[in-house]
């Protein structure tokens, strides 16, 4: 009984030791210029000064993986359909209804579609948050509790959290696709008149 409450109370220190919240000035050079991280006390809240759009927004995905690793680790799943590889059948039926919505295929082409400028600075940010991962002694406890490893986040992750976002925020996304249907057997016509909005509205 006293093993059982000690080793996790012994992982905990240990992960507590090896985790200390950064404190100061975190300086980052990167190959499209250089960024700060300043930790302002008392609650270690980061603020980010940099030599380029690129540098500030490396030092970005440093910062969020830093006291974010495992959100990002959660919205990337769920923007997938991969939940149920951390947390099992439970999580099944979720994936396969966003599995339905085929963000992945549409983030494919909107990557395509985005200018230069934008690609640079999404690569940037994966830059840092894999810059991160890679120097980190160890993953968070949520990682080492599920068994879990973090994969390197590409570009497109951030595209398939914005769709999510984008997905969430909808209330309307049901009439979208009722209307779509609409449109494909009666017509434009008749899709207007019964669901009279405008469909660049849509997720």
């Amino acid at each position: 009984t006293i093993g059982i409450i000690i080793i996790p109370f012994l992982a905990i220190v240990m992960y507590t030791l090896m985790t200390q919240p950064p404190e100061g000035v975190l300086h980052l050079k990167t190959i499209n210029g250089e960024a700060d991280i300043v930790y302002e006390e008392p609650f270690h809240v980061p603020s980010i000064n940099g030599s380029t759009d690129e540098a500030v927004s490396y030092a970005l995905g440093f910062a969020h993986a830093t006291d974010r690793l495992y959100d990002l680790q959660l919205r990337r799943a769920c923007a997938y359909g991969k939940l149920s590889e951390m947390f099992g059948e439970t999580a099944l039926s979720a994936d396969k209804f966003v599995r339905s919505l085929q963000f992945s295929s549409v983030v494919d082409g909107e990557w395509e579609s985005l200018p230069s400028r934008q690609k640079s600075i999404l690569q940037s940010y994966a830059a840092g948050i894999n810059a991160f991962v890679k120097q980190s002694k160890m993953l968070p406890l949520e990682f080492q509790y599920l068994g879990i490893r973090f994969n390197e986040w590409l570009p497109k992750d951030s595209l398939m959290i914005f769709k999510q976002f984008s997905f969430e925020m909808s209330n309307n996304w049901q009439l979208i696709m009722l209307r779509t249907l609409v449109k494909e057997k009666a017509g434009e016509y008749w899709a207007e008149k019964i669901f009279p909005f405008d469909e660049a509205d849509s997720f």
